[in-house]
């Protein structure tokens, strides 16, 4: 079974050979770890699907500023982070106020641009085998960070008409990008909009159905591929509403917010694929490989049986993940991974 039959049959909600492995991004500190680039590393990783995230412009619209801060081309304000392990940047606010602002930090589509077809047939034929998907930010988390989540919140009160033209405009945008990417060969989709706390979402079930669902229905018509979701917390309370939005598949189930794996297998197995589960922030980032393959066999036991789930970690191997425990994590999940 080749590593993109392995995915095909996941999806299809049968047993493979093997649960396959996936993983979301890899810290440039993990590359080094495991020599070559991003891609090498996850080939050496097992992964069966690799991630083509959405490269930006270089002359898209950015305002530098005084301070060091920079404005990107979806409104949002970010700082340098000099602390080692990370992506050397972090989240500040927004700057979506107005439509006229919306309409200053909506950036062109430019799809032939931002997913170069011969960067994608390269990475085709150095690993045929593999299944690729598209992953960009979702059209929810393009709305509330290029507004600010404080304003965003305001908006919601005082200006909903506002937040609902950011909400279709970024999914128009999100759409042309993830039609682009399946003309390319590319055989998922991955709408990553985080949209939840540890304990519950940011807006209530109500609101985020009558918000962002039918931005999620209008993604899933637009392309003839499973779409999967990626958001970090607690997302219990929105599984059932993305089900009905068409979407197949959710990532990373993450433990430490309450994402019961077993429960989860139990309420929503039959309709999604589940993917992640293996605690990125109490597990690998130690060196006790005992524990690791403690958390790995929990999630083979909870989730494994009958298919439909696809290993990974609960978030990332982000820059506090120990390289030699996620060499590990996957390692093992591939060995008790068989069915």
């Amino acid at each position: 079974m080749t590593r993109g039959e392995r995915i095909a049959t996941t999806f299809a909600h049968r047993e493979p050979d093997r649960v396959p492995l996936f993983e979301l991004g890899i810290n440039p500190h993990i590359v080094e770890h495991l020599g070559g680039d991003t891609f090498d590393a996850m080939a050496k990783l097992g992964l069966d699907m690799f991630p083509v995230w959405l490269a930006g412009l270089p002359d898209a619209q950015v305002e530098h500023r005084d301070d060091g801060s920079w404005v990107d081309e979806f409104g949002r304000l970010w700082r340098h982070d000099p602390a080692p392990r990370t992506h050397g940047s972090y989240y500040v606010g927004g700057m979506v106020d107005s439509r006229e602002t919306l309409q200053r930090y909506l950036p062109p589509v430019r799809a032939t641009e931002r997913l170069v077809a011969e960067g994608v047939a390269a990475l085709q034929t150095r690993y045929p085998d593999h299944a690729l998907t598209f992953m960009f930010h979702g059209p929810f988390e393009l709305t509330y960070e290029g507004m600010g989540t404080e304003r965003f919140c305001w908006m919601m009160y005082d200006d909903r008409a506002l937040v609902r033209e950011a909400l279709e405009r970024h999914t128009d945008w999100y759409i042309a990008l993830a039609q682009r990417a399946v003309e390319l060969g590319m055989e998922y989709i991955i709408i990553g909009d985080d949209s939840a706390f540890k304990q519950s979402s940011f807006i209530s079930p109500r609101d985020f159905a009558a918000l962002v669902i039918p931005c999620y229905e209008r993604i899933v018509r637009s392309v003839p591929v499973p779409a999967m979701w990626h958001s970090d917390g607690n997302v219990m309370g929105l599984l059932p509403l993305i089900i009905e939005a068409g979407i197949v598949g959710v990532h990373p189930l993450e433990p430490v917010a309450g994402m019961d794996m077993a429960a989860v297998k139990r309420e929503f197995g039959r309709d999604l694929v589940l993917i992640g589960n293996c605690c990125v922030s109490t597990v690998l980032t130690t060196t006790d490989f005992d524990l690791v393959h403690r958390d790995v066999d929990r999630c083979m036991a909870q989730a494994k049986a009958g298919g439909g789930y696809i290993f990974a970690s609960s978030n990332s191997l982000h820059g506090g993940v120990e390289p030699t425990s996620a060499v590990e994590a996957f390692r093992y999940a591939a060995e008790v991974g068989a069915y």
